[in-house]
């Protein structure tokens, strides 16, 4: 059993298997359990029928193999899980940006510039009317994310 965890920590140290990540510790601990088999293998050499069936090259691949796809398994996982924080973050600073337009002093802001520049003038320019528009348009679009949003965040 020294030899075991001998071996076991070179292994660890030579393939740096992180211990705080879920699936690395359960990738590490299949990898632990096929080598704690090998050497039940080795010690047990008075069953021969049992010791040359698992010994034999076929199931040694397969359990490589089981091993091999469990631990891309596991990066595959954790590649995606990293994609989702950083998606997550972005998120929610472009919601905290948006959060921040919708402060009470910039509505009342937009409000007196609507005042200001009442819409309802006959003889205004027509790049006037274009700014006052997009101005309610905005005020009316701050306005839904305030009561539809503002609630979620």
């Amino acid at each position: 059993m020294y030899g075991l965890d001998i071996s076991w920590r070179i292994l660890q140290k030579k393939l740096c298997l992180p211990q705080r990540n879920l699936i690395s510790e359960i990738s590490s601990k299949s990898l632990h359990n096929l080598l704690l088999s090998e050497e039940m293998i080795h010690r047990n050499n008075e069953s021969s029928l049992i010791s040359t069936h698992l010994r034999s090259p076929n199931v040694r691949e397969v359990l490589y193999s089981i091993l091999f796809l469990l631990l891309v398994a596991g990066y595959i996982v954790r590649t995606h899980l990293l994609f989702v924080s950083r998606a997550y973050s972005e998120l929610q600073t472009e919601f905290e940006k948006i959060k921040s337009l919708m402060i009470p002093s910039y509505m009342i802001e937009l409000r007196k510039l609507l005042d200001r520049y009442p819409t309802s003038e006959q003889n205004s320019f027509w790049l006037k009317n274009l700014f006052l528009v997009a101005l309610e348009q905005l005020g009316d679009c701050l306005e839904e994310i305030r009561g539809s949003g503002g609630n979620t965040l």
